[in-house]
């Protein structure tokens, strides 16, 4: 006998923006990304009187990825000033909750209950990212296990990734001034 929830989030966005000005004052460009996932996942069983001749499960997971590129290049000849930026916000929020309340419930040690969780091995480390960091990593490589009895599990993984590049450039005879800025909030 289960109860069994899962949540499963993706989220894979790019935002670019360009500009390219000959003469005039400048070329300003940008790019903006607002990146939300609001997951909840919840397996319950409340106020219920339950006897099973095998294991009881009561699981819930959740899995949430958010990949995003943002950028803003601008490119200007014969004026004062290239601008570029980007700015992005990603924000994954929501609970992953395995529940019993009230009630009774008898099980055996019969049948299994199957649950898993990621691997410590599989966590990302800040000094081993790249442009190649698969975002499923996290949720692919989970290791499953069987449980028996009253099995009350709940396991999440959120994982975000951001690339942001912004550029400009001005090119004048007299003088150019280039600006480029990225604002990230995970």
């Amino acid at each position: 006998t289960q109860v069994r929830a899962t949540g499963d989030g993706d989220i894979h966005s790019v935002g670019v923006g360009s500009t390219i000005a000959i003469t005039g004052q400048g070329a300003f460009s940008g790019s903006g990304s607002y990146n939300y996932i609001g997951n909840n996942v919840d397996a319950i069983i409340r106020n219920q009187s339950l006897t099973s001749d095998h294991s009881v499960g009561v699981v819930a997971q959740s899995d949430d990825r958010l990949y995003n590129f943002a950028g803003g290049f601008a490119i200007s000849a014969a004026t004062k000033a290239g601008i570029g930026s980007a700015v992005s916000i990603n924000k994954i929020t929501g609970s992953t909750n395995a529940l019993v309340q009230g009630g009774s419930i008898a099980a055996t040690d019969t049948g299994n209950i199957a649950v898993s969780r990621p691997q410590d091995a599989d966590v990302f480390k800040a000094e081993k990212l790249d442009v190649s960091t698969n975002r499923q990593k996290l949720s692919e490589n989970r290791k499953s296990e069987n449980k028996t009895g009253i099995v009350v599990d709940s396991s999440a993984t959120h994982t975000i990734i951001t690339q942001l590049s912004s550029g400009g450039l001005a090119a004048s005879s007299s003088f150019g001034v280039e600006l480029a800025g990225t604002v990230n909030l995970n």
